[in-house]
């Protein structure tokens, strides 16, 4: 050290302290990426999610309408309508910007099964509501399964729970729809088989809270339940 002139002195006091900074800043910097990315990832499913969601309550609307038009209850322009706004959604997720998961993709390429089943229905040569109910749960479970909500969704953290409380509206919001379809034909045709797998949808929807519910303290179930 002695060798050095003054600069060169100086240089070393403050490159020594500066050389340490930086060793302590580094891991620092590199967690705050990963914390960054981790937080965009999850943004990203989100907002993914809110399409896909989008997407369903299109289907489960068009489920509804198509157990009403085997019913009486519901025009033919009204149902070919609505499974036109289905489709179009679905072909919709198709076009992103970012690419889908090959599950995800697969998921919803299963939907072309609904083709079928809507010309078997406006031709009224499928006479049982529950077969309709059922293809379209069919179609509609798999895709909730491929967004992978509930992999992503750390539960020690805010964020996480609410991913988690997404992923279980999404699913509630389905069996929901699907009870909807049971009770309107148990209402109209007075086939006490259709209340019973109303009450077995109820069971499954109470089931599948009660589960939510555990992993929630009382405080943060109410956030659970506004999600």
């Amino acid at each position: 050290f002695g060798k050095f002139r003054i600069l060169g002195k100086l240089a070393l006091l403050v490159l020594i302290p500066l050389l340490g900074v930086v060793a302590l800043a580094v891991p620092i910097v590199i967690n705050r990426i990963d914390a960054a990315r981790d937080a965009q990832r999850v943004a990203d499913s989100v907002a993914l999610a809110t399409r896909v969601g989008s997407t369903l309550q299109e289907l489960q609307e068009e489920r509804l309408l198509s157990v009403g038009y085997m019913l009486g209850l519901v025009q033919a322009p009204e149902l070919v309508t609505q499974s036109a706004k289905a489709q179009d959604r679905l072909a919709a997720l198709t076009r992103q910007d970012d690419p889908l998961s090959p599950a995800l993709s697969q998921a919803i390429a299963n939907a072309a099964r609904l083709s079928d089943v809507r010309t078997a229905v406006l031709n009224r040569t499928l006479k049982n509501p529950a077969e309709v109910v059922t293809e379209f749960t069919i179609v509609i479970k798999p895709i909730i399964e491929a967004l992978g909500l509930r992999n992503r969704a750390d539960l020690t953290t805010s964020l996480g729970r609410q991913v988690f409380a997404l992923d279980q509206a999404l699913r509630t919001d389905d069996q929901i729809s699907q009870a909807s379809g049971y009770l309107t034909a148990a209402a109209i045709t007075k086939n006490p088989g259709f209340i019973g797998l109303f009450s077995v949808v109820l069971v499954q929807l109470q089931a599948d809270i009660n589960n939510g519910q555990a992993f929630f303290r009382p405080d943060q179930y109410a956030l659970y339940l506004s999600a």
